[in-house]
């Protein structure tokens, strides 16, 4: 195995960063799409915005280099910092949800403070040229009734039609397996598959 990229702890080079300009320093969820690698960043390991981070691998070849944000020279800085887009602060919920298309990155922003709430979730299409967010959808996903709430932490975009979540269901100390399908604006959730037990065992969810 060869390590190709070592992503930087800071991006922020002001002396006194807040919530809103510090990117940095937990990183959370991870896509990689034509060799350009987004990354979710967050300040404290329980808020749900932050920002996204995105890395051309195509030109930062030196694996160790982007360490090096603040103790660089400037002229290599300035050929560096080319090479790392940012978006603004937003809202990204846990931040482990992320996936990437041609022309989208896609966040499930699920809340990491709740267990399974009977709350519903967003879907953010956020533009990969400009960071802005080019649709949102909000949904809902219960299991035969509305009394049993299928809240989703974890998810895996395919394609701008297609993601895959699980759900930690306690109760029956086991995981679901789900796929979201979209038709127009609606997503349709099925439910696909089911462990025999709980495969971690500290009440993850």
């Amino acid at each position: 195995m060869i390590t190709q990229f070592y992503q930087p702890r800071f991006h922020s080079l002001t002396p006194q960063p807040t919530p809103l300009n510090q990117i940095g320093v937990i990183p959370q969820g991870i896509s990689l799409k034509q060799n350009q690698l987004t990354v979710s960043y967050f300040s404290e390991p329980k808020v749900e915005w932050g920002h996204l981070v995105t890395y051309n691998l195509n030109h930062l070849s030196d694996p160790l280099k982007s360490q090096n944000l603040l103790t660089m020279k400037w002229r290599e800085f300035k050929n560096t910092s080319r090479n790392i887009a940012v978006s603004p602060y937003m809202k990204l919920g846990h931040g482990q949800s992320i996936g990437m298309t041609k022309k989208y990155i896609y966040v499930l922003a699920s809340s990491n403070k709740e267990a399974n709430p009977d709350k519903s979730e967003e879907i953010f299409q956020i533009s990969r040229k400009n960071y802005q967010i080019n649709h949102l959808w909000t949904i809902k996903v219960w299991n035969r009734s509305s009394y049993y709430p299928r809240y989703f932490h974890n998810a895996c975009f395919i394609n701008s039609h297609l993601m895959y979540a699980t759900f930690h269901n306690a109760s029956k100390g086991l995981y679901e397996y789900w796929k979201l399908s979209r038709n127009g604006n609606t997503w349709m959730p099925t439910e696909i598959g089911a462990t025999q037990s709980d495969f971690v065992k500290n009440n993850s969810n």
